[in-house]
C-alpha cells in the first residue's frame, strides 16, 4: 500500500495518466451533498486491459419503476394510519357507546327488568373493558316487586381475549368487581326472586326449582375476584334476615362451553395460571374466612374450598334445600370437615359440590301425622350437588334412631317419609336423586301403633339391626340388604332380600321366631269377653313383599307368600271357658294380603285339638258370636280359604240349650277333614269327620259347610249310642222312666 493509501482508509481508485477525471461543473458542487471531499490518486499506467476497464467513468442510473414504487408504498402507509385510526376511534368511542345503551336493552329484554350502564370505557389495545355503576332493577311487569336494586356493580372490569372475536364466545380474563351488591328474596317454598333471571322457553317463574341462570352462549372466565361486596336475603316464609357482608371473594374460572376448544386443558395454555379460590365475608354478624386450590383435570377445572362445621343448625337450612321435604326437621346440630367444590366440566353445566364427611347430632323430625322420629347419631361421608338434587354417600351410619309406623283412625298411614323425597311420585326431572353406597342401622328402634282398629294395638321391634348395599333411585336395579329385631322378650325377626327406592320396596325371606299369637288378638274384632289366651309361633318363614306409597294419599301393601309355621298351645276363651285348643297345629299358607284382607291357607293340620259348640235357647251358636259386628256396617270381612284342613284326635263338645233339658255330651277321637271352605258368600265346601261318645257310641258325618252364611248339612251315622244319653230327644215324644239300650240312627 503506498503512503497515500495509507493517509486515506476508505480506499482509492487508480486511473491511467491517460484519462484524467472530468471536471465537475459548479452546479453540481452546488448540490445538497455534504460528503468530504476525497483526493483520488492516480495510479501508473498498467496494462492495456487494466486501461479498458478503467478508461470509462462511473454513472448512476435511475430506476425506471421508482415512481410507482413510491406511490403504492404512500397508499399502504395511508391505509395503515386510516385502519389504525378508525380502529381507534371504534374502540374508544363506539364500544363504550355499544355497552352504555345497546348492551342494556337487549339484557332488560331479556329479564324483564329495566338494566342501566352508567359509564363504559374500552382500551382496544389492550382489550380492556370497564363497566361503572351498572343497576338491574325491579321485574317490569310485576308492580308490586319492591326490590329495587336487584342487584348494582360500582365497577365491573375484565380483559377480553383476542380469540373472542373469532371463536364464537366470550373470553374474559382478571374479571374483577367492586362493590357488588346482590338483594336475594324467597317468596316461597322453592321460589326466589332470581329464579329465570335469563327467561328459558317453557320454564316459568312457578316451576324454577331453584335460582337459575340460563346463558345462551358460550363464555369462558378466568380469575374472577370481588371486593367490598353485599348480600341480603330476605326469607319470608320464615320471616328471616341474613346480611352477608363485606364479601372478598376469589375464584379461577367458570365457563359454559361444550366445544373441545373449551375443554380445561386448554385453559391454563391460553390464560396463564389460575388464582387459588378464596372467600372472607360477615355472615350476620360472624366472620369467616376461607381458602382453597384450584386443581386441573381431564373432566375440568376444580375449585375447592375446605369448611369445618361445628354446630350448624341445620333447621334453618333445610328449607332452602331445593326439594320440599316429607317432613319436618324440628332440630338437629351437624359437625365435621365439609369441601365445597365447584367444578366447571368440558362437557354439561356447571357444578356445585358439597363434599366430605362428619355427623348430624340429635335429629328430631315430625311426619304429616305428627308423630316424632329421633336419630340421636348419624355418621355419613359422600357428596351433595344441591343446584343437580343429588346425593351420593359411601354410607351412612344411623346409631339408636327411633322410627314410628301405624296407621290413623281415619286409615291413613304414617311412616317415616324421609326417603319420600327419592320416590317416583316426582317426575324424573324434579326427582331427587340417591345413591348409598353402604347404609347401616345399629341399636335402633321401631315402634308400630293402629288407631283404626276398635281397641288399637301396638307393638315395638327393638334391638333394629340393617346394612344395605348400593342403594339407587336412578335405575331399577335391586340392594341387597339384611334387617334384624327383637320382638317381644324372647322374640326375633331376620329379614334378608332386595330393597328398591324407586317406589321404595323391600322384598325377600323372613324369619320370625318365637312370635306370640296373641298380638294378633285386635285384628280378629273378636267380640266382648272372646280373648286369645295363649299361643305361640315357634319359627314363621316366609317369602314377603312390602311396598310403601309413593304418594301420602297411598296405602302400604303386604303380601306373604309360601309362609309355613306351626302354632303351638293356641287358646281362645270366653269369660274363662274354653272355646278352642290347639296344642299344635301346622299351617301352610299360600298367600297373606292384610292390605286386602285376604288369606288363602293351603294347609292346615290340627292334632288333639279341642272345640267347644254351644247353642243358647234361640239356637244361636256360639261360633255366630265370635266377632264384633263391624260398626255401621262399614268393614270389609276377610276373605279366606281353606285349601284343605285336617282334624287328628281331637275332641268336640255340645252343649245345646235349645231343649227343655240342656244337651250335653262330648265326641272324642275326632278325626275329619274339610276341603275347599270359604268365607266367599253361599259357597260351600265339603266336610267329612267321625267319632267316639265319652259314654259310648259312634258317630260319622259327610256334607258340606258354609261359612258365609253359616250352615252345615251333612248325612251323619249314630251307631251304638246309648238311649240312656237320647232321653233329651226322646222326651218330646215319649214320657218313661227308664231308657235303656243301643240306638242306631241315619239321616241328614
Amino acid at each position: 500500500m503506498t503512503d497515500n493509501n495509507k493517509k486515506d482508509p476508505v480506499g482509492s481508485i487508480t486511473i491511467s495518466s491517460d484519462h484524467q477525471p472530468k471536471k465537475v461543473s459548479e452546479k453540481k458542487k452546488k448540490e445538497p451533498f455534504s460528503a468530504p471531499k476525497q483526493e483520488i490518486p492516480v495510479s501508473e499506467p498498467g496494462s492495456r486491459a487494466q486501461q479498458k476497464d478503467t478508461a470509462r467513468p462511473l454513472r448512476t442510473r435511475k430506476p425506471k419503476h421508482s415512481i410507482k414504487t413510491t406511490s403504492l408504498l404512500f397508499w399502504a402507509v395511508l391505509g395503515v394510519i386510516s385502519i389504525f385510526a378508525l380502529y381507534s376511534l371504534a374502540g374508544f368511542l363506539v364500544v363504550p357507546y355499544l355497552l352504555r345503551t345497546t348492551l342494556p336493552e337487549t339484557l332488560g329484554k331479556k329479564m324483564d327488568r329495566p338494566v342501566t350502564v352508567g359509564n363504559a370505557s374500552f382500551n382496544p389495545f389492550t382489550l380492556q373493558c370497564t363497566l361503572n355503576n351498572a343497576i338491574i332493577g325491579p321485574v317490569l311487569s310485576d308492580p308490586e316487586d319492591k326490590v329495587d336494586p336487584l342487584c348494582s356493580v360500582d365497577k365491573l372490569q375484565f380483559s377480553l381475549s383476542l380469540s373472542s372475536f373469532f371463536s364464537k364466545k366470550v373470553i374474559a380474563d382478571q374479571v374483577s368487581m367492586d362493590h357488588l351488591f346482590f338483594h336475594l328474596v324467597r317468596t316461597g317454598e322453592k321460589q326466589y326472586n332470581i329464579s329465570q333471571l335469563i327467561k328459558k322457553e317453557g320454564v316459568t317463574e312457578k316451576t324454577a326449582e331453584m335460582p337459575a341462570i340460563h346463558f345462551p352462549f358460550p363464555f369462558l372466565l378466568t380469575n374472577i375476584s370481588a371486593a367490598n361486596s353485599r348480600i341480603l336475603f330476605d326469607d319470608l316464609p320464615t320471616g328471616k334476615n341474613h346480611v352477608i357482608e363485606e364479601i372478598s371473594l376469589a375464584f379461577p374460572a367458570f365457563f359454559h362451553d361444550r366445544t373441545a376448544e373449551g375443554k380445561s386443558q386448554n385453559v391454563l395454555s391460553k390464560n396463564g395460571t389460575l388464582i387459588k379460590p378464596q372467600f372472607a365475608a360477615t355472615i350476620n354478624g360472624s366472620p369467616i374466612e376461607l381458602s382453597g386450590d384450584t386443581s386441573l383435570s381431564e373432566n375440568g377445572i376444580e375449585a375447592k374450598l375446605r369448611l369445618q362445621l361445628n354446630n350448624i343448625d341445620i333447621p334453618a337450612y333445610l328449607g332452602y334445600l331445593p326439594n320440599q321435604q316429607a317432613f319436618t326437621l324440628d332440630k338437629g346440630t351437624a359437625a365435621g370437615e365439609v369441601d365445597l367444590v365447584f367444578l366447571s366440566p368440558n362437557e354439561g353445566k356447571a357444578q356445585l359440590e358439597l363434599k366430605g364427611k362428619g355427623k348430624l347430632l340429635n335429629l328430631q323430625f315430625r311426619d304429616k301425622q305428627g308423630n316424632i322420629n329421633t336419630l340421636p347419631e348419624v355418621a355419613l361421608e359422600g357428596s351433595f350437588t344441591p343446584l343437580g338434587r343429588r346425593y351420593h354417600f359411601s354410607e351412612i351410619k344411623i346409631s339408636k334412631p327411633v322410627f314410628h309406623v301405624g296407621r290413623q283412625k281415619d286409615g291413613s298411614w304414617s311412616f317415616p317419609e324421609l326417603f319420600r323425597i327419592f320416590s317416583s311420585s316426582q317426575t324424573a326431572e324434579k326427582r331427587t336423586l340417591l345413591s348409598v353406597n353402604l347404609l347401616q342401622i345399629n341399636a335402633g328402634s321401631l315402634s308400630f301403633a293402629d288407631h283404626f282398629i276398635p281397641d288399637g294395638f301396638s307393638h315395638l321391634v327393638s334391638n333394629l339391626q340393617m346394612t344395605a348395599n348400593n342403594i339407587s333411585n336412578e335405575k331399577q336395579a335391586p340392594s341387597p340388604y339384611v334387617l334384624s329385631g327383637s320382638t317381644g322378650q324372647n322374640g326375633k325377626i331376620v329379614c334378608q332380600g332386595d330393597l328398591f327406592v324407586n317406589p321404595l320396596r323391600m322384598q325377600g325371606l323372613a324369619i320370625i321366631n318365637k312370635l306370640e299369637a296373641g298380638l294378633f288378638s285386635p285384628y280378629m274384632s273378636l267380640a266382648k269377653d272372646v280373648k286369645i289366651a295363649g299361643g305361640i309361633f315357634p319359627k314363621i318363614e316366609s317369602r314377603f313383599d312390602l311396598s310403601l306409597p309413593a304418594s301420602a294419599e297411598g296405602k302400604p301393601e303386604f303380601i306373604a307368600n309360601e309362609l309355613g309355621t306351626e302354632l303351638i298351645d293356641f287358646t281362645i276363651t270366653h269369660k274363662g271357658q274354653q272355646w278352642l285348643s290347639l296344642p299344635k297345629t301346622s299351617l301352610s299358607v299360600e298367600k297373606l294380603n292384610p292390605t286386602k284382607k285376604i288369606i288363602q291357607l293351603k294347609r292346615v293340620e290340627a292334632t288333639d285339638p279341642f272345640i267347644s259348640f254351644s247353642w243358647d235357647k234361640k239356637g244361636v251358636s256360639n261360633w255366630e258370636n265370635l266377632r264384633r259386628k263391624p260398626e255401621n256396617g262399614t268393614k270389609t270381612p276377610w276373605d279366606i280359604t281353606f285349601a284343605q284342613t285336617e282334624i287328628k284326635n281331637g275332641s268336640i263338645r255340645l252343649h245345646d240349650n235349645t231343649w227343655k233339658t240342656p244337651y250335653i255330651d262330648t265326641l272324642t277321637k275326632v278325626s275329619g277333614k274339610a276341603i275347599g271352605i270359604t268365607s266367599q258368600e253361599n259357597t260351600s265346601g265339603s266336610i267329612s269327620m267321625s267319632g267316639i261318645f265319652a259314654d259310648g257310641g259312634a258317630f260319622s258325618a259327610d256334607g258340606a259347610l258354609s261359612l258365609s252364611p253359616f250352615s252345615a248339612s251333612a248325612q251323619c251315622l249314630l251307631d251304638q249310642y246309648p238311649l240312656s244319653k237320647s232321653s233329651t230327644f226322646l222326651k218330646k215324644w215319649l214320657s218313661p222312666s227308664t231308657y235303656s239300650g243301643l240306638l242306631r240312627a241315619e239321616g241328614k
